[in-house]
């Protein structure tokens, strides 16, 4: 990169260190990376890191062979022993057991897997006024966790119903400046876990297949739901979805509906970028596999992330989200 390329992103690299963890003086930094991060990214990072007072040390690992699979032992212990986990890989680990102790240790914790280099130019979705939208996103996440059903429905042809009754709405919202914090800029969004066994539908993914296809869908990938199951995945491109359960063994756990999603960042498009893409105001995703950290009990080895277009929501029949616009008197409390 030429040096007036690290200077166009530096400002985007220092807001998220400043901005959404909070990066004090003295602090133990550790930057996570893998065999296929940019270096560029990583090395401004590092620059930044240095020159805010704090110590960078970074860790490679070869990347991971599916979405939400653990790392190595020794990137765990390293996780735990930091103050700040900067994870700059290209394959999302944040749903790992690794990722939930470290926090529990007291690890400030920032996903920025597939961080792209036009996300971090001004105007880019890492410029989301964050705290802007934190009281927004976390009356929604309220609204969610007190909900008995939720269903998706797009013009597409997704149609998918389920049980949230007992389960927490779960707000991201690109921060992570508190003691065991978790966040992932630019995503913002508001999701829940779906009771296990209960959703029943159709998705029709029009978006992107997060970390498992190279950019935008050409076309639709269809999934079916049967008793919280995924027991049918179809379309041309259906196979990008399915290679990355064969790479789970065909764990059985892996066809387990685990999420539910609504993005909230204005600044987001479906790129084909993992966390713009999912962030993205007016879309939606679902999720295969692992909901551990969303509060369910399924352990499967990935999580798989799907974007819808222009979502529409229901919970307990009333409508929250129409065609990717949020409705409701809450909104404007």
């Amino acid at each position: 990169m030429s040096g007036l390329g690290l200077l166009d992103i530096t400002a985007g690299v220092r807001r998220l260190l400043e901005v959404c963890v909070a990066l004090r003086p003295r602090e133990r930094a550790l930057l996570v990376t893998d065999t296929g991060s940019d270096a560029d990214i990583v090395a401004a990072f590092a620059l930044i890191v240095k020159e805010m007072g704090a110590e960078p040390v970074i860790i490679v690992m070869e990347r991971r062979p599916v979405p939400g699979a653990e790392p190595p032992e020794t990137v765990a212990v390293a996780m735990k022993a930091a103050d700040i986990v900067l994870e700059l890989t290209s394959q999302f680990i944040g749903s790992s057991r690794a990722r939930v102790e470290a926090c529990r240790a007291g690890a400030r914790y920032l996903v920025l897997v597939q961080l792209g280099r036009a996300n971090l130019l001004e105007g880019g979705a890492v410029w989301a006024d964050f705290d802007g939208i934190k009281p927004l996103a976390e009356r929604l996440g309220d609204v969610f966790g007190r909900a008995k059903r939720i269903r998706f429905v797009t013009t597409a042809g997704t149609d998918l119903t389920a049980s949230i009754e007992g389960r927490h709405g779960r707000p991201l919202v690109g921060l992570a400046r508190e003691k065991g914090g978790y966040a992932a800029p630019p995503d913002i969004e508001v999701g829940i876990s779906p009771v296990e066994g209960t959703a029943n539908g159709t998705i029709v993914v029009d978006g992107a297949l997060l970390l498992m296809a190279d950019g935008v869908l050409r076309e639709p990938v269809r999934i079916v739901v049967k008793d919280g199951l995924a027991v049918s995945v179809e379309g041309r491109e259906a196979y990008a979805l399915l290679e990355m359960i064969r790479r789970c063994d065909d764990d059985p756990r892996m066809y387990n509906l685990a999420e539910m999603s609504i993005g909230l960042n204005p600044l987001g498009r479906v790129s084909g970028l993992a966390l713009e893409s999912e962030a993205a105001l007016g879309t939606g995703h679902i999720a295969l596999g692992n909901n551990l950290a969303y509060g369910g009990r399924v352990d499967a080895p990935g999580h798989l992330d799907c974007v819808l277009r222009d979502i529409t929501v229901y919970l307990d029949d009333v409508l929250i989200v129409n065609g990717g616009r949020l409705v409701g008197e809450w909104v404007r409390s």
